[in-house]
């Protein structure tokens, strides 16, 4: 079996280290997997217990860059599991390097559930809230938003039905925020940017066509 001949700190990283094996770099891991694994110098391992070193190490790695990604807003488990995978998708690495790159995500997944960091019921509650409060987006949008993030369809569905503001006054809160940027226009232009605006943020065109005749010219001068 190949001999542990050296163990240097990594020179970008302090918190890593660099293994040699028969005076030969071979791979590099955390210190704390160094520590915990009780590597040492004059010590031989097997391929076997490399590999399983390697993999403890890259999935240790991507699961920080799964908490530093979920640091900026909560996320979906498709938004994660897509992250992880970008680099896999761009890197020319062999069938079996791409194997245990998978399965590494598939258990940074789990232990993110585990945690309590992953909760796809949870995203939809907050994303309904978000996208209703600030954006006014209608609960056509959400939807396909959520659809696009990986949702299952029955997590949105009983999420929008329990936190789903009611869309006409979603859509005419949506308004309000044009009234001032379209208050040179006539009526006729003033009913058509308005109807579009509504519509690019997914309301139906009855409930359109109620906000823009509800709104008074008056507000428009």
């Amino acid at each position: 079996m190949p001999l542990i001949t050296d163990i240097q700190p990594g020179k970008k990283d302090p918190r890593r280290v660099n293994v040699y094996l028969d005076g030969q770099f071979a791979f590099a891991v955390s210190l704390e997997i160094k520590i915990l694994n009780k590597l040492k110098i004059g010590e031989q391992v097997s391929q076997k217990k490399v590999e399983e070193l390697i993999f403890a190490d890259q999935t240790d790695r991507l699961f920080e860059k799964a908490i530093k990604f979920l640091s900026y807003r909560p996320r979906s488990q498709r938004e994660i599991s897509n992250y992880l995978l970008q680099k896999l998708r761009l890197s020319d690495k062999g069938e079996e390097e791409k194997k245990s790159f998978e399965k590494s995500v598939e258990s940074v997944l789990k232990r993110l559930e585990k945690i309590g960091q992953i909760n796809d019921r949870e995203f939809t509650t907050w994303w309904v809230e978000q996208r209703t409060k600030f954006r006014k987006a209608s609960p056509r949008i959400i939807k396909s938003e959520l659809f696009q993030k990986g949702v299952e369809k029955d997590i949105i569905d009983e999420v929008l039905k329990e936190n789903t503001a009611d869309p006409l006054e979603t859509a005419k809160q949506a308004a309000q925020k044009k009234l001032s940027a379209y208050k040179n226009l006539n009526a006729k232009e003033f009913r058509l940017k308005m109807s579009r605006y509504l519509a690019s943020k997914g309301f139906d065109w009855e409930i359109i066509k109620k906000v823009v005749d509800s709104l008074s010219r008056k507000e428009l001068e």
